[in-house]
């Protein structure tokens, strides 16, 4: 099943079978190299790689299974999408505050100038996060 966010031409797309702490690591550096190939600045660029380990952590968290990354810059917009196949709402919760863990959804939230959850038609979800880019 393809969780494909995006037909957009100047989209990138990763996805993985099962989301590991591997899959998490190779996500982390194909989105560094699309981004930076494609002149993103640096910050946006730190803070999008951070999105995706919390996003993808959080699918191995909540919803294991297959995920699917999308990035798309347009102007000075970067669009984050992680979509998953779980059925499950994404929850984005408060923290114990001396927890390691939990703070998946709230660390993509706070990077993001907008952050929304949407369920996926045919089951799943998408977690859409934007970042807004200085000139570049």
């Amino acid at each position: 099943m393809s969780l494909a966010t995006y037909a957009h031409p100047a989209a990138f797309n990763w996805s993985t079978p099962r989301v590991e702490p591997g899959t998490i690591r190779d996500a982390r550096a194909w989105a560094r190299r699309e981004l930076t190939g494609k002149g993103v600045p640096g910050r946006a660029v730190d803070d999008a790689v951070l999105m995706v380990s919390e996003l993808l952590t959080n699918v191995l968290r909540q919803a294991p299974g297959a995920a699917e990354l999308t990035l798309l810059v347009e102007h000075n917009l970067l669009t984050v999408t992680c979509a998953d196949s779980d059925r499950t709402p994404a929850r984005s919760e408060s923290p114990d505050p001396i927890s390691e863990r939990g703070r998946d959804l709230l660390t993509a939230e706070a990077l993001a100038y907008a952050c929304f959850i949407r369920p996926r038609a045919g089951g799943g979800k998408r977690v859409i996060a934007l970042i807004e880019m200085a000139d570049r």
